[in-house]
């Protein structure tokens, strides 16, 4: 079985050849929609390189292993060595047309398991792979448009903590694809050059090897949303954003050496609703304090709203319900979500440290349009094609939640990007079903 795929993206072959071969392609190239599960660090295309990485197929996981081959032209193969295919090759091949080049994508394959299953799945595989290529070409768009604003300043070191999270995750792939070293901050001892090793309990960090870095993004804590508010948890919450925090700032501040650094520390929009969360955000703010009025130290605080992606949080966690036709309002449901895509979160930040004007010490990072929630289920409801009927009442959620669910289920906020339009950013996704078919593959 063959299947083909023919687009054309607006950047020279050289540009497009190089993203493809970066650290960090593959992960940006993997649907949000697809359970896949690879190294965070792992190298790019070379010459017989072998790659593997985990696919979940419903209840399934399997490990895909493939082996890659480069001809001279740096068009490529990969061949599948090992996953639920009896047989699977792909290969990319790079066209220059002028300042344009023409992708074309060849995979032949056989199966699932055994060739006699290709005709009773071809249908599946096909559809599949359309959506993928989809999906592909607007990420490759993003990243490289992204790239291409500020390509003629130097590559940076940025360290980024919190890599393995969502947004961490996506960064640190994101970044690699554009010629930055990319070092991920680890709580055990340290494995690859690329780790930087800390522990914001102790206040242990690896000082020496963290003055490498120009950029910190700091992204670490604990998930406020994860449970059920009792009062050790809430300490943990606490504890998880200022210490590791202080850390950082007290760390940098220290250096001294002249050398030019920023920090670009995490907070939330819930700094806006008072409360629990309004609480947790003001200590957090408050941390990076021992980083403020240094000399060569720039100080940035990335306010980031409700992240709409399939890979976690809310989008994630309403996604199954309403595939079950439990879609519907949460309480009121009018309450207000200032959301962003996580396209956009990423090369927000990117602009916060790439952007020679970015100079005002807290960015608010969420799309120009706040929705309320039953904008939300009812966008999600209309793209995944299931009714939006059911209503969770307030009552419920006070009871099953508590405090956590008062004021991350029922309360909101609706703020404005102004900082980032007075940068002249442009956003990815400012539309709700656009985004949610993106995220979901729905094309």
């Amino acid at each position: 079985m063959h299947f083909q795929n023919n687009c054309v993206v607006p950047f020279k072959r050289d540009t497009v050849v190089n993203w493809y071969f970066s650290s960090g392609a593959f992960l940006r190239l993997a649907p949000s929609f697809d359970n896949i599960k690879a190294p965070g660090l792992a190298p790019g295309v070379s010459e017989g390189m072998i790659s593997s990485f985990l696919l979940g197929v419903g209840p399934m996981t399997f490990e895909w292993k493939s082996i890659h081959s480069v001809e001279t032209n740096r068009n490529f193969t990969d061949e599948m060595l090992k996953g639920p295919f009896a047989k699977w090759k792909h290969h990319h091949q790079f066209i220059a047309e002028g300042d344009t080049t023409r992708l074309l994508d060849d995979v032949e394959w056989k199966g699932p398991f055994l060739p006699m299953f290709s005709p009773l799945f071809k249908g599946e595989v096909n559809g599949s792979l359309k959506r993928n290529f989809t999906y592909r070409l607007r990420r490759l768009n993003h990243d490289l448009g992204s790239h291409e604003k500020y390509k003629d300043q130097p590559r940076l070191k940025v360290g980024i903590t919190g890599a393995t999270g969502v947004i961490g995750t996506a960064l640190s792939s994101f970044l690699s694809t554009g010629g930055h070293e990319v070092y991920h901050f680890v709580r055990k001892p340290t494995k690859k050059n690329q780790e930087i090793y800390w522990n914001p309990k102790t206040g242990e960090i690896d000082a020496e090897k963290m003055k490498q870095l120009d950029v910190v993004v700091h992204l670490a804590g604990e998930n406020v949303a994860g449970k059920r508010w009792s009062t050790s948890f809430k300490k943990e919450v606490l504890d998880s954003r200022s210490l590791g925090t202080a850390l950082i700032a007290r760390t940098m501040a220290s250096f001294g050496d002249g050398k030019n650094r920023q920090l670009v520390s995490a907070s939330a929009i819930g700094i806006y609703s008072g409360g629990f969360l309004g609480e947790v955000c003001e200590a957090w703010e408050k941390a990076v304090e021992p980083a403020l009025n240094q000399q060569n130290l720039k100080v940035t605080i990335a306010r980031i709203g409700v992240v709409l992606t399939s890979k976690g949080g809310a989008l994630k966690e309403l996604t199954l319900p309403t595939l079950m036709g439990a879609g519907g309002k949460i309480g009121p449901g009018t309450q207000p979500i200032s959301w962003i895509s996580q396209d956009d979160v990423i090369s927000a930040l990117y602009e916060l440290f790439m952007n020679p004007n970015a100079n005002e010490p807290v960015y608010d990072l969420v799309s120009p349009k706040p929705i309320e929630q039953q904008e939300l289920s009812g966008a999600l409801a209309k793209v995944l094609k299931r009714p939006h009927w059911f209503t969770i009442p307030s009552f419920v959620i006070k009871a099953v939640f508590g405090q956590m669910g008062e004021e991350v289920l029922l309360s909101g906020q609706a703020v404005q990007p102004k900082g980032l339009h007075s940068l002249g950013f442009s956003f990815e996704f400012t539309q709700l079903e656009d985004l949610l078919k993106f995220e979901l593959g729905r094309f």
